[in-house]
């Protein structure tokens, strides 16, 4: 049993590894939220933090915290290349994400072998995969509450500034600190639990602090204004369809989070017919750490629906569910009992061949896109265009050392939708003649004004504007690059 845990677990490292040589070397993964990652860490690398929401020099506006673009930037100080310094954060993410998960396993109470198991059902999701191939900000902060979640008890003070930095990279870390105080509270060091309530506060106060200072008291207001990116009641109460929708794209984390479902219940059951436990300084003196890895997966999958409530939820949101489902398995092969033996042994078998199954086919198909070439294509057409230019993505002025106009077009979006003229500086600019080149992801010359408009990631009145005022010059991949109307 445990050769073949091992050999599985070696497929999987290796099908990882193939995947990221794939992805990065074709950039399949280099979309619009990359692209606005990046520009963000370009913008940090040059002092600029936070952009105003709309100014002369173009758009701002993002929901994306500090934290991981502000690391990125301090590299681009001394690397600057912006895809190298990405993917470099992203294996520093996808490394100490791995570690923290084996921390936190080990300081619930698992085995060495069963962390490691649990270590290996974490790493066998898509979800946290894209979070390796990508450039996004999803792991590190997920490290971070991990790490957070390891040192609670040993030393709580640590552990509060541990997820100060996890929320300052991504505020859904907040409820790290449910899993922490449950932790105390199951220890029942009232001392920890406040001296950690009190240092999480203080910690907070000051990323906060540092934030609004750093981006001239732009950040928090910008922030919270993109918080809910457009979304309503409606989004709310289809949260969970949402969820379940995203999780049939992902059948491995399907899986462990079924699971995760059933182990969490069999825990909180045994937990409320055993007697209570004696203070501890370790989960592993009894069932503390199967009864708060139950509260753990119950408030990662509180804070999951949340995030689907949200416009534009996508699979790297599921890393956190993965974790504490991950926990939970492992804790399930390691019971005493034989049923929930055999049941986790079932259910660790079948997520991670599903990781495996799943990863291999990607990495033999889906991974491999010509997203890169194509940018590169519409880069060495700007090498002989110099100035300003406006693309739906991002990536294309990132990559092309121009500032992008919009940083963020999703926001921007709900931004323009919540206020219409807000539009109005793109329009203005557009009808100025401002852009040496408006690159758009559709083939104008192909497509009808009526199609351009439904299609655009500006709405009509950006497309019935570029059409008076700009032409198609080139279409490159199936990108149109349109250059001002002669005067």
């Amino acid at each position: 049993m445990r050769r073949g845990a091992v050999a599985l677990i070696l497929v999987l490292a290796a099908i990882v590894a193939a995947r990221a040589w794939v992805a990065w070397s074709h950039g399949t993964y280099l979309s619009y939220a990359e692209g606005t990652w990046s520009a963000l860490a370009q913008d940090a690398a040059r002092g600029e933090w936070y952009r105003p929401i709309s100014a002369p020099t173009g758009y701002g506006g993002t929901r994306y915290w500090p934290l991981v673009f502000g690391v990125h930037a301090q590299l681009l100080r001394v690397w600057p290349d912006v895809l190298a310094t990405g993917f470099l954060m992203s294996v520093i993410g996808f490394a100490a994400a791995l570690a923290a998960c084996f921390a936190a396993a080990r300081a619930l109470g698992l085995s060495r072998d069963h962390a490691g198991l649990a270590v290996a059902l974490f790493a066998a999701s898509q979800s946290v995969q894209y979070g390796l191939l990508a450039i996004r900000g999803d792991l590190l902060p997920l490290a971070l509450l991990l790490a957070a979640v390891a040192s609670a008890r040993r030393a709580p003070l640590a552990s509060a500034a541990l997820l100060a930095l996890a929320i300052a990279g991504k505020p859904t870390m907040a409820y790290g600190a449910v899993i922490i105080a449950a932790s105390l509270a199951l220890a029942r060091d009232s001392r920890a639990l406040a001296a950690f309530a009190a240092a999480l506060v203080v910690s907070l106060a000051a990323a906060l602090a540092a934030m609004q200072w750093l981006s001239d008291g732009r950040a928090l207001p910008l922030l919270l204004s993109g918080t809910a990116a457009g979304g309503g009641w409606r989004d709310l109460v289809n949260a969970p369809i949402a969820l379940a929708r995203g999780l049939r794209l992902a059948p491995e984390t399907a899986l462990a989070v079924a699971a995760g479902v059933a182990f969490a219940v069999a825990a909180v059951a045994r937990g409320s017919s055993s007697p209570s436990s004696s203070p501890s300084s370790s989960p592993s003196s009894s069932d503390d750490g199967r009864r708060l890895s139950a509260i753990w997966f119950a408030s990662a999958l509180a804070t999951t629906l949340a995030v689907f409530a949200t416009p534009g939820a996508w699979l790297n949101h599921f890393g956190d569910l993965q974790a504490a489902s991950a926990i939970l398995i492992a804790f399930a092969v390691a019971d005493a009992a034989r049923s929930l033996r055999v049941a986790g042994a079932a259910a660790a078998s079948l997520a991670l061949a599903a990781g495996i199954v799943v990863g291999a086919a990607r990495a033999a198909g889906a991974d491999r896109s010509d997203r890169l070439a194509s940018y590169h294509a519409v880069l060495a057409w700007l090498d002989r265009h110099p100035g300003e230019i406006l693309a739906d993505q991002p990536m294309i002025p990132v990559l092309a050392g121009r500032r992008p106009f919009i940083i963020d077009s999703f926001i921007f979006r709900a931004n323009v939708a919540a206020d219409p003229t807000r539009l109005q500086p793109l329009l203005q600019a557009l009808a100025a003649r401002r852009f040496v080149a408006v690159v758009v992801d559709a083939d104008a010359a192909a497509a009808t004004p009526d199609g351009l408009m439904l299609e655009s990631e500006f709405g009509p009145a950006y497309i019935r504007a570029l059409l008076d005022n700009y032409r198609v010059d080139s279409t490159i991949w199936g990108r149109s690059v349109f250059v001002p109307n002669v005067r």
